[in-house]
Parts: C-alpha cells; sequence; structure tokens
C-alpha cells in the first residue's frame, strides 16, 4: 500500500518542518518572508511547481540540518511501505522511510531532474492512498480506481468520500443557520435591555421578524465559512456583528434611552473618549449567553471535519453571496412600508420609538437607519417647487438702529425639575432661572432627544431645519445671515473640538471663529475637564464687550458642558430633594448630584443676566435645555420620583422631550426693539428658536427665514415617529393644507442643505 500524502502541502506538517529549521538555526528566520513570497507566487501561477520547489528547498536548506536533526520530526506515516512526497527524499531517508520524493539533497542542491507528481505516482504499484488535498491538487485528472482517500484515521474511495463531502456540506450549513438564529436571539435578548422581554418571545414566535434579524449573521457566517473552510471560523467571526449591535444597543438604553442608529456609529470615537465616566461591563447573565455561544462555536471547530475543495470555487462563490447580498439590501431593510407592516404596534406602544424599534428586533431596526441618517429628498421632490416657494421672499436686512447682539446659550442637560410637583425640591435650585423667566419669555423646547445627542438640538437651532442633516461640507444656515449683516459670528465650547466633529462643523456652519477646548478655555479660561458654567459666562461677556468695543455687533452661540452625566451615585452634601418612603440610595444621589450642578448653573445665568441689564449695548439672550439628563440605568431616577416618560400619553412625550427655553432682552434691547420680550411663549422645536426671537426683534430676515416663520404658525413642533404639534393639538395625521405646506417646506429645506454655499 503506498501513502502519497503530501505533507509539505499540510500545513501542520510545514509549520513543524519550518519551526524545527528555525529553531536549530535562528539566525536565518528572515528567510521565512523569502519563502512566503516564493508561495505567493505558486499561487499566484507565477512560479511552475518544479520551480516552486527548487527555490522553495534551496533557499531553505541553504544552512542544512544533519539526517539525525532531520530524523527528530519524523511523521507518523501509518505503517504505508512507500511515501510518495513533494519533500527532499533525502529527508525522507532521514525519516527512513521508502519514498518517491524529490531529487533534491539536504544541502537544497538538485541530484536530478525534478519529475512531477504524476511521473512518481505511475512508478506506484497497488492501491494508491492519499490524503484529500493531495487528491484534489494533483491526481483528479487520473482515473484510477486504486486511488483511495485517508480522512482521519478512515481510508475512502474517492466516490465515498464525495457522498461525504456533501453530507458534510449540508451539515456544515444546517450548523452555520442553527447558530445564526442562535445568536441572533441571544443578542435580541442583550439589546432590550429588560425594556420588555415579551417583544423578544414576539419576534421568535413570529419566523418572518426572526428571520429578518438573523440574515445579517446568516450571510457573514456563510462568507467566512466560505472562505476559511471552516464553520466554527464562520461561526464565530460571522456572529460578532450581531452580537456588536446587541450590545451596544443594551449600553444605548441603559445611558441615552434611545436605540442604536447607524448614524452612532460615526460617533464611535467620541464613545471611546467618554468611556472612562461610564461602566461597560454586562450582567453576568449576558456574559453567560456569550460564553456559552463561543464555547459551543469553539466545540464544532474543533470536531467538525471540513471537506477539502477548492478555494478558487469557494471564494467566487463567496463573491456570489457578497453580490446577491448587496442587490437584496434595499429591497430587505430599506423598503420603509414593509418594515412598518411587518409587526403590528400595539395602540399603546405607537408613540414610542423604541419601542416601535425593538418590536422589528435590533438588527432589522438598526439595518432600517442606514439611510435614515444620510441627505436624502424627500419623496416626489421638486426643486422647482423649492425654488418658487423661496422666490415668495426676499433678504431683507437688519436696519442699522435695529441692531442688536445676540447670544444664544446652549445648557447641557438642563430642565426644570421643580414641574413635577410630586418632587419636593429646595426652593434655590431653580430660583435663579426662575427669576429670568418672569423677566423674559418662557416656554417649553420640544426636542427630539433624550440623555444626549446635544447636536441635534444645537444644528437644529442654527439651521431652522426640521431634521438634522450630516454635516459633511459647508452648508447654508442662520449664520450666513448675520455674516451677511455685518455682524461678528462665534462658536463657543468648553468642551474638545473633535467631539461630534465641531471644530470642521462650526466651520462648515460658517462661523467666523470657534473657541474650544484645545484651542482657547484650557489656556484662557481654566484647564478643568468640565468648565464651570460661571467662568463660561464671564468669558462670554468679556468677549460681548470686545466686539462691541470694536464696533461690531456679535452673534454667538455657548455650548455648555457643565451638569453632563453620567451622575454619582453617592452623595455626601445637603440634600436638595425631600426623602420619601420608597426612593432608593443610589438614584436619590443622582438627582442631589445633578441638581447641584443645576443650581450653580442657575444662579450663573442670573449673574449673567443682572450683569447685561446694566450694559449700554443692546443684547438680547436666549438660553434653553438641550435635553433632559440622564437618569440611571433604564431611567431608574425617573421612576423613583413617579416621573412619567410613557410616550405613549401626551404628558408622557412631553416629559420625555421637552426642556425650558427663556428668551431675555436687557433695557437697551427693550429701548431698539421696541419690545418688552415678556409673557408665555409657545411650545416650540428648536428650530423656531432664532426664528422666535427675530418675531419679537421685527426682523424679517433671509427667505428662508421668513419661509420658518410661515412654517411655524401651522406646525410648531416637529416632533419624534413623525408627531406633530399643530394648530395647538398633538397629532400624526396632518389636515391636508398642512400636510401639502410642509410638503413644500421639506423641499425647501433639502434645497438649502444641497445648495452650493459662496463664502468669502
Amino acid at each position: 500500500m503506498n501513502d502519497a500524502t503530501v505533507y509539505f502541502n499540510d500545513p501542520k506538517i510545514t509549520r513543524k518542518i519550518v519551526r524545527h529549521y528555525y529553531h536549530l538555526k535562528p539566525g536565518r528566520f528572515l528567510t521565512v518572508f523569502l519563502l512566503w513570497w516564493f508561495k505567493l507566487g505558486r499561487a499566484l501561477h507565477f512560479m511552475s511547481e518544479t520551480s516552486y520547489q527548487t527555490h522553495f528547498w534551496r533557499t531553505l536548506l541553504k544552512q542544512p540540518l544533519t539526517a539525525d536533526q532531520w530524523a527528530s520530526i519524523k511523521p507518523r506515516h501509518n505503517g504505508m511501505d512507500t511515501l510518495v512526497a513533494q519533500i527532499p527524499n533525502a529527508i525522507l531517508e532521514a525519516w527512513g522511510v521508502t519514498g518517491l520524493g524529490l531529487p533534491i539533497d539536504l544541502n537544497g542542491q538538485p541530484t536530478g531532474d525534478l519529475p512531477t507528481v504524476l511521473d512518481r505516482v505511475a512508478q506506484t504499484d497497488g492501491q494508491l492512498t492519499v490524503g484529500p488535498k493531495f487528491y484534489r491538487r494533483y491526481l483528479h485528472s487520473i482515473r484510477r480506481r486504486e486511488i483511495a482517500l485517508r480522512v482521519g484515521r478512515r481510508t475512502l474511495t474517492v466516490t465515498q468520500y464525495r457522498r461525504r463531502a456533501w453530507l458534510w456540506r449540508l451539515r456544515d450549513l444546517v450548523t452555520l443557520l442553527i447558530a445564526a438564529y442562535g445568536i441572533t436571539i441571544g443578542a435580541l435578548i442583550i439589546a432590550t435591555n429588560r425594556y420588555n422581554f415579551q417583544m423578544v418571545t414576539d419576534i421568535i414566535r413570529r419566523p418572518d421578524v426572526l428571520t429578518m434579524n438573523a440574515l445579517m449573521a446568516i450571510v457573514l457566517m456563510l462568507i467566512l465559512y466560505l472562505l476559511f473552510n471552516n464553520v466554527g471560523v464562520g461561526i464565530l467571526l460571522g456572529s460578532l456583528p450581531t452580537l456588536a449591535i446587541g450590545i451596544t444597543n443594551f449600553l444605548m438604553l441603559k445611558y441615552r434611552g434611545s436605540p442604536l442608529r447607524y448614524i452612532d456609529l460615526s460617533l464611535a470615537s467620541e464613545a471611546k473618549n467618554m468611556g472612562t465616566r461610564y461602566s461597560y461591563m454586562l450582567p453576568v447573565k449576558y456574559l453567560l449567553i456569550i460564553g456559552i455561544f463561543v464555547v459551543l462555536a469553539l466545540i464544532v471547530a474543533f470536531l467538525f471535519r471540513s471537506p477539502s475543495g477548492h478555494f478558487g470555487w469557494r471564494a467566487l462563490l463567496a463573491v456570489a453571496v457578497v453580490i446577491v447580498s448587496a442587490l437584496s439590501f434595499k429591497p430587505l431593510f430599506l423598503n420603509d412600508t414593509r418594515y412598518t407592516d411587518i409587526m403590528a404596534v400595539t395602540r399603546a406602544n405607537q408613540w414610542s420609538g423604541t419601542n416601535r424599534y425593538l418590536t422589528k428586533g435590533v438588527v432589522y431596526s438598526f439595518l432600517n437607519t442606514t439611510n435614515k441618517d444620510q441627505l436624502l429628498p424627500p419623496d416626489d421632490y421638486s426643486e422647482a417647487a423649492a425654488k418658487a416657494q423661496l422666490a415668495k421672499y426676499k433678504n431683507v436686512n437688519i436696519p442699522k438702529n435695529k441692531k442688536v447682539n445676540i447670544i444664544t446659550i446652549q445648557l447641557e442637560a438642563f430642565n426644570d425639575f421643580s414641574k413635577w410637583s410630586q418632587i419636593k425640591i429646595d426652593p434655590s435650585v431653580y430660583a435663579g432661572l426662575h427669576t429670568i423667566q418672569q423677566e423674559g419669555v418662557s416656554g417649553e423646547l420640544t426636542t427630539n432627544i433624550f440623555g444626549g445627542g446635544t447636536i441635534d438640538t444645537e444644528r437644529k437651532v442654527l439651521t431652522g431645519y426640521s431634521k438634522t442633516p450630516p454635516i459633511t461640507h459647508p452648508m447654508l444656515s442662520f449664520v450666513d445671515y448675520f455674516n451677511q449683516q455685518g455682524y461678528l459670528t462665534e462658536k463657543r465650547h468648553p468642551g474638545y473640538g473633535w467631539f461630534y466633529n465641531r471644530q470642521n462643523i462650526e466651520r462648515y456652519l460658517g462661523f467666523q471663529h470657534f473657541y474650544y477646548k484645545e484651542n482657547y478655555y484650557d489656556d484662557h479660561v481654566s484647564k478643568d475637564f468640565i468648565v464651570k458654567d460661571s467662568l463660561v459666562f464671564d468669558n462670554l461677556e468679556s468677549s460681548l464687550k470686545k466686539a462691541n468695543k470694536n464696533g461690531q455687533y456679535l452673534f454667538n452661540q455657548t455650548v455648555t458642558y457643565q451638569n453632563h452625566g453620567p451622575y454619582d451615585t453617592n452623595f455626601s452634601g445637603t440634600p436638595l430633594v425631600t426623602w420619601k418612603d420608597g426612593y432608593n440610595k443610589s438614584d436619590y444621589a443622582i438627582i442631589n448630584n445633578y441638581l447641584t450642578g443645576v443650581r450653580e448653573t442657575s444662579n450663573a445665568l442670573l449673574k449673567l443676566v443682572n450683569s447685561l441689564k446694566a450694559y449700554k449695548e443692546p443684547v438680547v439672550l436666549a438660553f434653553w435645555g438641550d435635553h433632559n439628563p440622564w437618569g440611571g440605568a433604564e431611567n431608574s431616577t425617573y421612576k423613583m420620583l413617579g416621573v412619567d416618560l410613557d410616550q405613549s400619553t401626551t404628558t408622557g412625550y412631553k416629559n420625555y422631550f421637552d426642556t425650558p427655553y427663556v428668551l431675555w432682552a436687557n433695557p437697551a434691547a427693550k429701548k431698539t426693539l421696541g419690545n418688552s420680550f415678556t409673557g408665555k411663549g409657545a411650545d416650540i422645536s428648536p428650530m423656531y428658536v432664532l426664528p422666535e426671537i427675530f418675531k419679537r426683534a421685527g426682523y424679517k430676515g433671509s427667505q428662508y427665514m421668513q419661509e420658518v416663520m410661515a412654517m411655524e404658525k401651522n406646525i410648531s413642533v416637529f416632533g419624534e415617529n413623525n408627531r406633530y404639534l399643530s394648530d395647538g393639538k398633538w397629532t400624526t395625521s396632518l389636515k391636508p393644507s398642512v400636510a401639502k405646506q410642509a410638503k413644500t417646506f421639506h423641499d425647501v429645506e433639502y434645497y438649502m442643505e444641497t445648495s452650493p454655499v459662496k463664502r468669502n
């Protein structure tokens, strides 16, 4: 019986020979790169098999080993009489094996012409037993009934092997499917963060929904299986994206109360840099789910033998899977009608974006958002209609005798918790805020975010857009109008300039100057990681006076950082909230730590306002909260305080999204503008903050500003999940006339977002 298994092409034997050789000849280690170069040349058919073998052994054996040294790594050959191998005859002799190898000595020099494998096989008699790889590479073209294939400890005929190979492939595919569905269910369990476990069981009962969530894992596992020809590797690597989506969604719900969206991936670097402030450790039971899956995948990788297959064919199949997947992605995952209809949302949950997201499954919902944060035209977009709408207005300059300084301050996580009567809060916390509210215009700002995503609010204020577009290039904004009016325009933020890419985007939006931690605050205000609002406001006032001294009016947007979550779960100061039965220590600490910072901000605002009262130049000040604060894992602090966050009700919706805003003018501005700037303000979206100022100032502004003002008359809030405040009522179904106006407005928005920007 002749064993023609090619040891050299067996990765294990190759590694053993090379490792043994370089262990004894460590000084020649760098030549391994040359060997790899030869192997690449052979794989790409730049070298013939004969040339490859000659160069390889000549290079490896340039400093030979003795016969005794080679004998020390003799492989087991199952008692075969003759060995046909792509190994020098000299090494076979050192192993004490009768073989038909290569006529190469231990110095790597040929001792004769190198015969082909088929030539040497022709010299053998009787049954020929070979490995599947050797058969596929060298012998599949010949027809010898005596050829047998050795698979592990079994010897099979070629026909038997091929039959088993198909069974192994079928077994592997079934295993991949089971693993894909298994890891998807695990990811769904992790992703819900105990939000509502029934959502997971509902998805499992719906094969169509479960399959939509499992498709990504199925495709990735299949591609990797084809490339590596190992079902275990395919399962382990192919499951990572699905698992990552589940874990990330868990953390998003825990710390921000909102699910993972595609646009959040662009903030990965910010999350990494903020990582020390949050705990990313998963609960033990979730770690157990992941651990069990990994162990099972490793067992499969170890036990399941993969049939030998030509890499070229497997790579071709993998490319075909990629192409089919790419062509199927849009109709499967970006079809919003199908996404909406695939699972009915209960009436109680129709207002909750998180509920709507989770009922579809986290993977499916995440993939559905891949085109939601891109700059895409509205349905049936008409550029002509947008231009015609804007043409109804003319840009109107601000009269010189009516110019005032406009300062806007966005306050980090600032909200008035005293509006919830069941919470007994020390009056000193909001004394400053309430005083300013009585002197100015105060109302509720209905944001579209909760616990994070501050740029959504700040950029809507600057642009007047109902949805924040991805800003990757210069884009028209209200800042341009102030530049045209000769204002000094500046942005200030005591945090890092790279955070949310502000250092570039503020320039894209038209600001003449952007002052941030690295280029200003560290050297001129404070090197503290979180700069107190009192210092930020004092510095802002100095900037105002400097601009006015130079004969310029100032338009400023300042975004603060004090009061950013998460808040410590230990509190050692004087409590600002009266303790009640049912409260717990950690959430009680969170609310007291939060309110301690808010009191400092409230007092700093009052100090700024009192200083501006005496300032001779006219100043209009606007400030607002960007979103509600983080309130513990799964909003535990809000639950403890009895704050209703159920978005299915108007009260819960407003509690979830509303923050206070105030428009205030100093005496000089009131005189200049002829407006008292007092009274009750309407509930508005962030896009209407500057239009509200312009209305009270008597400014008409740019064409787009006038279009936004006209839109506000009929829709004052563009809320989440197509929820609107229209004609003073919350609704998801606009009147036909208002819906038509909104359609035209969205066309104008897109036209503005995509218009080329010309700036000096």
